[in-house]
Order: structure tokens, then sequence, then C-alpha cells
């Protein structure tokens, strides 16, 4: 009877343990996107993730493009996979800065290469505006998404042929 009991009570221990939810840092803001624009007869296709959970913020997440041309060394197309680092988001205007690092590419050359993302989200339903993407600023290192820049290749915004952006 005594180990019956003692079983009980560490079933019981357990489960309540195990009900416990794992506390997670808080996602202060998150963007998310997949779609293709076509900068001036050059398709473009992005897929990206973004999750800020620092008030300094840092993020994590990751950016897929792929660029329907050739790279400086040829590859076609020019695929990049990213790391996320960085996030700046302008929830009112539904605008983020996306700051990233290159981590792999079909084109070597480019992988450790940082840059600045610039997207906006034009809303949903029949009344939305465009969802628009800016060109990929990698004069720019990826802390600079903090700064909210809105100049250079980040001032030229592109709008979404398909796809959808949310900036939360």
């Amino acid at each position: 009877m005594k180990k019956l009991a003692i079983t009980a009570f560490l079933v019981a221990v357990l489960t309540m343990v195990m009900a416990v939810p794992i506390m997670a840092a808080p996602t202060l803001h998150k963007v998310t996107g997949g779609g293709t624009v076509d900068f001036s007869g050059f398709m473009e296709s992005y897929g990206f993730t973004a999750r800020q959970t620092n008030e300094d913020g840092t993020a994590t997440g990751h950016v897929h493009m792929t660029w329907h041309y050739a790279s400086p060394s040829g590859a076609t197309p020019w695929i990049m996979n990213s790391e996320v680092l960085y996030l700046a988001v302008d929830a009112d205007a539904g605008e983020a800065w996306i700051g990233a690092v290159i981590t792999g590419s079909n084109d070597p050359l480019w992988v450790g290469m940082e840059y600045v993302l610039r997207v906006i989200d034009g809303g949903e339903g029949r009344d939305a505006g465009q969802d628009m993407i800016s060109y990929t600023d990698i004069s720019r290192t990826a802390i600079e998404a903090l700064d909210m820049p809105t100049d250079g290749g980040l001032a030229i915004l592109v709008p979404w042929i398909n796809g959808n952006i949310q900036v939360k």
C-alpha cells in the first residue's frame, strides 16, 4: 500500500510539472512574408520570418531570397539564405527593417555579408494598400536596421506581385 501511495504521489507531481508551460521569451514584434517581386524585369522571390524578443532589437529568424538573374560570378538563379540578427518595427506605419547576415548562397562570395531589408505591410482585405519591399541594401551592416533608414536602396519600394507581408 505504501508503494502505491508513493507511486501515486510521484505521478501527481510529474503531472503538475509537465503541465507547467515552459516560459519562453515574449515576442515584441514579428514580421513574416513570402511572395514575388518584379524589380524592373528581374523576378525575385522572398520568404522571411523575423521575431524580436529583446528591447535592444536583437531578433531571430531567416530570410530566403531567389533572384532570377545571374549573380556577379554567374550563378543563376542567385539564391541566398540568411540569419536575422536585428529587427526594427514601426507598427503604426506597418513598416519593418530586417538586419541579417548571409549564411549560404550558390555564389559563395556573398556568404558572411550583412544587409538591411525594408518591408511594408499594406494591410489586409479589399481596401488594403500594397505590400512592398526595398532593394536588399548590402552596403549596410545588419545593426543599421535599428536606425530605420529610408535612404539609398531602402528608399526604393517595389510592390509585391503576389504574396503577403505581415508586420506585428
